[in-house]
């Protein structure tokens, strides 16, 4: 790894550069192929920025280079020349990430979300990692399904209207979603993941109250859509 800043900066510019100009020639990895080392200089771009947490977009880096290689010379589809390129670093990352001892399916879930930013993954990962060890993870998740399951088919979430709240499970779980309201975003934008997840927790119970208490899918379609909105 490079020691220096400047030393960084240069390798991760001279991996990403080398590998869309190779891909661009056709010299592509295949299988247990990889002459020129694509995968190495992949996996030692993405341990740059993942071991100093530099949060750096890698379609940012490979819109770059495509685009001054296009400057130069002709290349072929450029959008399917990203595309390729975009996927290679994908598996790269999936498997970066897998080295340092994550499970194959959070790795998976977290880069299905967002690749882009290999030291964002990893903090998501950790965070998620750490979680699972314990019993609130399945908490979290079966709540967490149980409203994506019933939001189902539902493209847009309805509008919230506090005055049509007139169940008190409905009512705890505004109050609640307020108590997190501004600090759950923060909390993301600062990669403070283990905190967002403690918010995440902190919904379990009135969620599972909204469940229990009260019916969803009301006869009155005022009452229905807002309860979907919740």
């Amino acid at each position: 790894m490079p020691e220096s800043v400047e030393g960084a900066v240069v390798s991760v510019a001279d991996k990403v550069d080398t590998i869309c100009g190779l891909f661009a020639a056709g010299k592509t990895p295949s299988g247990s192929q990889d002459p020129f080392g694509l995968r190495r200089q992949a996996n030692g771009a993405i341990a740059i920025l993942m071991g100093r947490g530099w949060h750096v977009s890698i379609t940012a880096l490979l819109t770059r280079s495509l685009n001054l290689l296009s400057a130069v010379r002709e290349l072929p589809s450029l959008e399917n020349l990203k595309g390729a390129v975009v996927q290679f670093f994908i598996s790269r990352l999936e498997r970066a990430l897998e080295d340092e001892g994550i499970s194959y399916d959070l790795a998976d879930a977290v880069v299905a979300v967002r690749w882009d930013d290999p030291a964002d993954a990893k903090a998501r990962v950790t965070a998620l990692s750490s979680l699972r060890a314990t019993p609130d993870f399945e908490r979290l998740v079966t709540s967490q399904k149980r409203v994506a399951n019933i939001l189902k088919g539902v493209p847009e979430p309805p509008e919230l209207k506090e005055f049509l709240l007139e169940e008190e499970a409905e009512k705890r779980l505004y109050e609640s979603l307020k108590a997190i309201e501004e600090r759950f975003p923060q909390a993301v934008k600062k990669t403070e993941y283990p905190e967002a997840l403690e918010m995440l927790l902190s919904l379990r119970e009135p969620i599972d109250s909204l469940f229990d208490e009260v019916l969803i899918m009301a006869d009155s379609q005022d009452l229905r859509l807002n309860r979907l909105g919740l």
